[in-house]
């Protein structure tokens, strides 16, 4: 519409197509530092959003552990830091949105004010005809309904562009985790898991507090190994360092002997399962549950067993087989 609606207005009058030919980039500028600007607030507003989500995870993650310590207010007062965070940035994100339709508004309503001036002028002067400067306004119009139209799609796509970074940096991140160099999988499986004097801290910089110091234990293959503590104290963290979902700060963890950092990853976690405490389970025979385990690497040409999600009623502690 934009482009067309120009065309035919130009070919009413060429002299007068010189006010659209000065407004349009005009517009296409200001809508261009709008977007720009716009992008990086919202950019802050993504970050608030992480923030906020992250404290109310805490909350309900840790619910038992902040009424055991009397801790309701701070969370409260947390929240609503986080919130009063969200709200500004939000704020000042709309902000400099809500400045794209007085622009156009402006720009475009100029342009017409010139037309109108100009055009009245070549009707009196008899150089153009009193309809065609009618015409001429018209597609002016047309032309300012079709920028408010794809204004619209700009300013969504500001949003779209500041949340579409963010996946793109999760889809390009490089793995942290792989295998080492001539990694080769030890003939004899046996199941001995050791703990040498293992430290753990999430800080990869190095500066963090360690989560977890100086443990040390053996399970010999048969043996259950019970791992307690109150919430937050690493049990899970200690448990994922066994399949290298974390690599250890400080120490070894040994698979049978060897460094789990030399096992190649597909290999060590090949020969890892773990019965979650809240499980999901397909409806369907416990076969067919077992196959999703094994379809994807090995029967990548086969369809796999067609089966709806059901969460089990029961609740299972964690054991490593």
């Amino acid at each position: 519409m934009l482009v067309i609606a120009f065309f035919l207005a130009y070919s009413i009058n060429t002299q007068l197509s010189i006010v659209l030919a000065f407004a349009i980039p005009l517009l296409t500028v200001g809508v261009a530092l709008i977007v720009t600007t716009a992008v990086k607030r919202f950019s802050i507003v993504q970050q608030k959003i992480d923030a906020i989500n992250n404290t109310l995870q805490e909350n309900l993650i840790g619910m038992r552990v902040v009424k055991s310590f009397v801790r309701q207010d701070f969370e409260i007062a947390k929240f609503k830091k986080s919130n009063d965070e969200l709200t500004a940035a939000g704020i000042r994100a709309v902000t400099i949105v809500i400045l794209t339709m007085p622009m156009m508004m402006l720009v475009m309503n100029g342009a017409t004010l010139a037309v109108v001036w100009f055009g009245g002028q070549m009707v009196y002067a008899g150089t153009m005809g009193a309809g065609e400067l009618m015409s001429f306004i018209s597609y002016i119009f047309m032309i300012l309904f079709s920028v408010m139209m794809l204004s619209m799609i700009v300013v969504m796509s500001a949003r779209a562009q500041a949340s579409g970074r963010r996946v793109l940096e999760v889809l390009e991140a490089e793995l942290d985790i792989v295998d080492r160099p001539q990694t080769a999988a030890p003939s004899r499986q046996a199941g001995r898991v050791e703990f040498r004097q293992v430290a753990f801290k999430y800080d990869l910089s190095g500066s963090g507090e360690n989560v977890l110091c100086d443990i040390s234990f053996t399970a010999e293959p048969g043996q259950v190994v019970g791992v307690v503590g109150g919430t937050g104290t690493g049990k899970t963290t200690l448990v994922n360092l066994i399949p290298r979902l974390y690599d250890v700060s400080a120490g070894a963890v040994l698979v049978d002997g060897v460094d789990v950092r030399d096992y190649p990853l597909e290999t060590l976690r090949d020969q890892i399962g773990v019965v979650l405490q809240q499980n999901t389970l397909f409806s369907g025979t416990i076969r067919e549950n077992l196959l999703w385990g094994s379809w994807m690497p090995r029967r990548r040409n086969s369809r796999p067993p067609v089966a709806t999600p059901r969460r089990m009623s029961s609740s299972w502690g964690c054991r490593w087989l």
